[in-house]
């Protein structure tokens, strides 16, 4: 409940997620091939132990020194999201349809997160018109929230294809061509790396809302 001009809230979420599948589709492939259906239970793709957030809200009345103001803060975090740990394949060139797992399934975790989003506005009343100027800060951090990986390195941006022996004999074939096996290794990186491996970069609304 808001006391005063302040109202703070926040929240916090300690759990398990563990089966046979982590959706509807993980064992078609074993049916397909006429395999064992699991016998056991795995951490599920989308269990997250640990999830949380807290919300602080101000706002000022019609008599305050700044009337109509407001101002809210929203802080979310949560802990890695899960992946099977694999042996390195390349997402270039092709060849391998499937990881080959060198852990327990879904025994490894992705980087935690944590992001903040902030969002001001100021209401004017004109001629009995609510007039109100807003503006959204979202991620005001800018920070690199990590949302797939590389089964492998369970990085975003290294699958691991460039520390095999086929990797460093491209690199090599490279070189013996006459390029730089350097800048064949920031090719393939960037080839690689996808902005959809992060989360939404900082980003900055501004608007006008208008209350008849």
């Amino acid at each position: 409940r808001r006391i005063g001009n302040a109202r703070v809230s926040a929240n916090y979420t300690l759990s398990w997620a563990g089966g046979t599948g982590s959706n509807a589709n993980t064992g078609t492939r074993i049916s397909w091939l006429g395999g064992n259906d699991p016998t056991f239970t795995s951490p599920m793709t989308f269990d997250q132990r640990h999830t949380g957030n807290l919300n602080i809200d101000y706002r000022t009345g019609a008599r305050s020194m700044l009337p109509l103001f407001g101002a809210n803060i929203l802080l979310r975090f949560g802990s890695g999201l899960r992946y099977t740990p694999s042996k390195p394949r390349t997402a270039v060139f092709g060849g391998q349809l499937s990881d080959q797992p060198i852990a327990g399934l879904n025994s490894g975790v992705m980087p935690a997160t944590f992001n903040v989003d902030l969002r001001l506005d100021k209401t004017f009343i004109v001629s009995g018109v609510n007039l109100s100027l807003f503006c959204v800060v979202k991620n005001v951090l800018n920070g690199q929230n990590v949302s797939a990986v590389y089964n492998y390195s369970g990085l975003p941006d290294t699958d691991g294809y460039l520390t095999t022996q086929a990797g460093q004999n491209w690199l090599n074939d490279i070189a013996f061509g006459g390029g730089a096996a350097a800048a064949g290794e920031d090719l393939y990186t960037s080839r690689i790396t996808s902005p959809s491996r992060w989360g939404t970069p900082r980003q900055v609304q501004i608007g006008l809302r208008v209350d008849l």
